[in-house]
């Protein structure tokens, strides 16, 4: 069914789509994930966010809650390393280290580059890596005609290091970018 999708496709007028009236989209689930758009216009004037909370022992998962991209005048200004197969790293991995699925706290899989929280646009206190059952929650979103954007508490990715963590990332009126770490 899937393929038969694009001679229907080709058929659809793209002028007539009209953009969708919310600006904030909320995707639940083990690792929620926030995405904001300024407006809809693809020009100067529009701007991109999204952020990712979760934890790290899910399914694929890394060390990135409270990482994020965003988008402004054209340029990603933060963004988030791209896909990498598995099946390279997963053999070399396996000849040297044993599992790369074992995702406990003390698997040597967190060493890999692109799976630690060092090499992602998210919080790291006292130069270690998050507690990968730690799961950091959506606290609150801002949507007002000033900012867009929303807040984590990442107290549980954390535990035993701080007691209190939350990481607020949200979009201005002019397209800059605010994140504060508290």
């Amino acid at each position: 069914q899937l393929p038969a999708i694009m001679s229907f496709a080709a058929n659809i007028d793209m002028a007539r789509i009209n953009a969708p009236q919310n600006n904030i989209w909320y995707g639940g689930g083990d690792n929620p994930v926030v995405m904001i758009r300024k407006d809809w216009t693809s020009s100067d004037s529009d701007a991109y966010l999204a952020v990712k909370a979760g934890k790290a022992s899910n399914n694929h998962g890394h060390m990135d809650a409270g990482s994020f991209v965003y988008d402004a005048y054209g340029v990603r200004w933060s963004m988030e390393l791209g896909m990498q197969g598995y099946a390279n790293v997963e053999k070399i991995f396996k000849e040297s280290w044993g599992n790369l699925w074992d995702s406990s706290q003390e698997s040597r899989r967190w060493t890999v580059l692109r799976y630690n929280n060092f090499h992602h646009s998210t919080v790291t206190l006292n130069d270690k890596m998050h507690n990968v059952n730690g799961v950091s929650h959506v606290k609150q979103f801002i949507d007002t005609e000033k900012e867009k954007g929303m807040s984590l508490d990442m107290a549980e990715v954390f535990a035993g290091q701080a007691e209190s963590v939350e990481r607020t990332v949200k979009m201005l009126e002019d397209n800059s970018l605010m994140v504060i770490d508290e």
